[in-house]
């Protein structure tokens, strides 16, 4: 961890908060977001995302935007999988109450038991997959509650169309006139960018992930790494800097087991969480029981056998993006590295 009592150091810590910030301001003032979204994991990386990020997009986005709202709304966001350490949801609720962010949890609308029942433990190839449904489905959940669509200024004017046949005419007419005047505010509003934060680091990443980028579009979405050319020391030492409390999760398993899908999980993984958490690794040698009864021949450690791979021929692993998931990437990265070495 580097000291930052030190002078150079202290100025590299400086520089790379600055830089940070300087990101988060500029995608603020070139989007003028909807929304703004900093997704929390429990992770340290995301920790230092989040503390950096929050004061801010708050600070920078008050009053600044014409419209509806003078304020995108910010949102501190937890998605909760279903299948995770508890401790770790616990500690992300403590520290959201402890710094007064404005936490929001979205769980995923589809069992991950009812998955693996129906299509066994994912491995590496199927992770996409699971990334789609345990936690793109959230997401789609937090842009609907949290921005306005088109669909939602259609829904509105059908409704207030219906209710004014009632209406004496001179009221339909001021009516109609006022929704004429809303509607581009209306139209504006349901085309404004939304900025999702995450901790996504470019050292953390590895040459099997591709290549990370400081902002990634998809549609209304804009994916902003604003620790992209930080450091693990880095973030360790704004960490320490800021007295966060560590995660115990992260001190006795080094990951945030917030999303515990078994598609990078490594040989011994499952022996480390029952050791250190019973209670999850309880449940997650119950579900290999089902899931083998079901007739899936492969633990949650484990990826399909080639046979079975050999019988679903065909079946293409998703393409996409996944920049929720790329400290479990980078982990199997590693570990493959090492093996090949």
């Amino acid at each position: 961890m580097l000291n930052w009592r030190e002078e150079p150091a202290w100025s590299h810590f400086q520089d790379r908060q600055a830089q940070g910030r300087v990101m988060l301001r500029a995608a603020c003032d070139r989007y003028s977001p909807a929304a703004i979204f900093l997704f929390f994991s429990g992770g340290y990386d995301s920790l230092a995302a989040t503390h950096l990020a929050y004061p801010t997009v708050l600070n920078h986005t008050v009053g600044m935007f014409p419209g509806l709202d003078s304020q995108p709304v910010i949102k501190v966001v937890h998605l909760n999988t279903g299948i995770g350490i508890e401790e770790t949801r616990q500690y992300v609720r403590q520290m959201a109450l402890w710094q007064g962010w404005p936490l929001v949890e979205y769980t995923t609308p589809i069992r991950y038991e009812d998955i693996v029942k129906k299509h066994g433990f994912p491995g590496p190839d199927a992770h996409r997959y699971m990334y789609i449904q345990l936690k793109e489905r959230a997401i789609a959940a937090l842009m609907r509650d949290h921005t306005l669509r088109r669909s939602c200024w259609r829904d509105l004017l059908v409704t207030m169309l219906r209710q004014s046949y009632a209406m004496p005419i001179q009221y339909q007419q001021m009516l109609y006139a006022a929704l004429l005047q809303a509607y581009p505010l209306f139209r504006a509003e349901s085309r404004r960018k939304v900025l999702l934060v995450t901790g996504v680091r470019r050292q953390e990443s590895a040459r099997r992930m591709g290549h990370v980028q400081a902002e990634h579009i998809e549609g209304r979405r804009v994916w902003l790494a604003p620790l992209l050319n930080w450091t693990k020391d880095d973030v360790l030492t704004y960490t320490e800097f800021a007295d966060l409390p560590p995660n115990p999760v992260v001190e006795t398993l080094h990951l945030s087991g917030e999303c515990l899908c078994g598609a990078f999980a490594h040989p011994g993984e499952l022996e480390e969480i029952c050791f250190w958490y019973p209670e999850t690794g309880k449940r997650i040698k119950e579900l290999e029981a089902i899931v083998r009864g079901e007739g899936f021949p492969w633990g949650w450690e484990e990826a399909p056998p080639a046979w079975w791979n050999e019988m679903r021929r065909g079946q293409d692993v998703l393409p996409g993006f996944s920049p929720l998931c790329s400290s479990c990437q980078a982990r199997t990265a590693r570990s493959s590295d090492e093996f090949d070495a």
